[in-house]
């Protein structure tokens, strides 16, 4: 429900309370047990409001905690996306190289699971920074 409240902000251009509601929803998932997933989503929306907020360098502590809960789920959907938010965040900062590495890498892995929306999205990512 805070992330959907996030949503909301974020379509009206609001990011600070984007990223009050997206905190509100770490700070209670982070605490539960069997909510790791949640937790994710709620980092994503973090990092992807930090995007927003043109501060990259700080989105990107937060796609990185994404990344991690990814790993230790052994989730590839939710790496994909981190992977995916790591690369929005470095083109941001103007690292193409870096950001192509990450596209590159959750490309495989959505093609690995047949996460078709996953695909599509990347290669959108891919062809911005083309």
């Amino acid at each position: 429900m805070l992330l959907d409240i996030t949503q909301i902000f974020d379509s009206k251009g609001n990011y600070e309370s984007s990223l009050e509601y997206a905190f509100k929803a770490y700070n209670i998932t982070s605490t539960l047990p069997g909510f790791e997933r949640e937790e994710a989503n709620a980092l994503f929306n973090i990092s992807r409001v930090y995007y927003f907020l043109n501060q990259p360098l700080t989105g990107l502590d937060y796609a990185h905690r994404e990344l991690a809960i990814g790993h230790r789920l052994a989730d590839e959907k939710i790496i994909a996306q981190a992977l995916n938010t790591l690369g929005t965040l470095q083109e941001k900062l103007g690292d193409n190289e870096k950001a192509l590495q990450y596209y590159d890498s959750s490309l495989s892995l959505s093609k690995k699971i047949n996460d078709f929306g996953g695909q599509s999205i990347t290669l959108y990512y891919i062809g911005i920074v083309y």
